[in-house]
């Protein structure tokens, strides 16, 4: 299967105030690869009767999903979704002090 980046499928609807303000959309995942790459490799794959359908729903509906913010924001996001600091993307977001706003 081919993964393809599709707007309206994997961006979330939202951009940071920031990137609005500066005009700047630089795509932040909510969950960065190597968080991504864990959880799928530690996942119970013996179970699964259709891997292939299963990897890509976690794409499709966790590990693609990407908001936009700005440049700066994206650097100060880093810090904040490492594997051993990183609860959920909201707070992350939060942590980092970017303010998501729906994209019309």
């Amino acid at each position: 299967m081919v993964f393809t980046k599709k707007k309206d499928l994997l961006f979330t609807g939202k951009i940071s105030k920031e990137a609005m303000k500066k005009g700047e959309k630089s795509e932040d995942h909510l969950y960065p690869r190597k968080i991504a790459a864990q959880e799928i490799l530690q996942f119970d794959w013996e179970d699964e009767n259709n891997p292939v359908e299963t990897l890509s729903n976690f794409y499709i509906q966790k590990y693609g999903r990407y908001n936009y913010v700005s440049k700066m924001e994206n650097k100060r996001l880093i810090k904040f979704q490492k594997r051993v600091v990183l609860v959920d993307p909201e707070t992350a977001y939060e942590n980092a002090g970017v303010e998501l706003l729906d994209l019309d």
